[in-house]
C-alpha cells in the first residue's frame, strides 16, 4: 500500500513547478495537482500526465471501472486479449476525448436512443438478425458462471443481489434435448 506522501513525491518528480496535495486511505486517493505543464492541455491528457508518473506503482493488471446504472466501482482483470485491445485503442488515429468505454464521436456517453440507433446499424451491417446488446452481457455472465461460479459473475455485473445475475444466466443456460423419435 502506498502512502499519500509517496504519491506526492512521485508527482513532484514528474512535473515541473508542481503543487500537489494527496489524501487517502492507502487504497483510494484524492489528489489536487497544479502545474504550469497543464496550461492549454485537455483534462484527459492532464490526468494521463499524473497517471504516467504513478503507472508502475499502480495495480497494472486491473482496469478500474464504474458501472453507469448503479455507479458501483468494479475492478476487471486485464486479460491478454483486453490488454491488446487497449493498446490498439491508444494507437487509434484520433484524440481520446473520453474515459467512457462506449462513447459517441464527441467523447460523451451514449444516450439510450443514440446507442440503440448505433447498435441497430451495426447489427444491420453485420447481416445478423434478432441480436440484442443484452445477449452479449448474458453470454459473458453465463461463461463466467460456468468457469468461476455465480459470485464471480455477480461481481462482474455489479449486481447487488445474485438473483439478478441468475436472470441473465438462466436465460442462456437452457438444456436442449433431442426427441426420441
Amino acid at each position: 500500500m502506498m502512502k499519500p506522501e509517496e504519491i506526492e513525491q512521485l508527482v513532484r518528480g514528474a512535473l515541473s513547478d508542481v503543487e500537489v496535495q494527496v489524501g487517502g486511505d492507502g487504497r483510494h486517493f484524492q489528489a489536487v495537482v497544479v502545474s504550469p505543464d497543464f496550461e492549454g492541455v485537455p483534462r484527459i491528457k492532464r490526468h494521463r500526465m499524473v497517471y504516467d508518473a504513478l503507472r508502475e506503482h499502480i495495480d497494472g493488471d486491473v482496469l478500474h471501472a464504474r458501472v453507469g446504472k448503479t455507479n458501483k466501482r468494479i475492478r476487471i482483470g486485464i486479460s491478454p486479449a483486453l490488454h491488446n485491445a487497449l493498446e490498439r485503442a491508444k494507437r487509434a488515429p484520433r484524440d481520446v476525448r473520453s474515459t467512457t468505454l462506449l462513447a459517441n464521436s464527441y467523447g460523451q456517453p451514449y444516450t439510450v436512443t443514440g446507442f440503440d440507433s448505433v447498435w441497430k446499424a451495426v447489427v444491420r451491417r453485420s447481416g445478423l438478425e434478432d441480436v440484442h446488446f443484452h445477449d452479449i452481457r448474458a453470454k459473458a455472465l453465463t461463461d463466467v458462471t460456468r468457469e468461476k461460479g455465480r459470485d464471480a459473475a455477480q461481481a462482474l455485473a455489479a449486481h447487488s443481489i445474485g438473483e439478478t445475475t441468475e436472470t441473465y444466466v438462466r436465460a442462456r443456460d437452457k438444456v436442449i434435448v433431442a426427441p426420441t423419435r
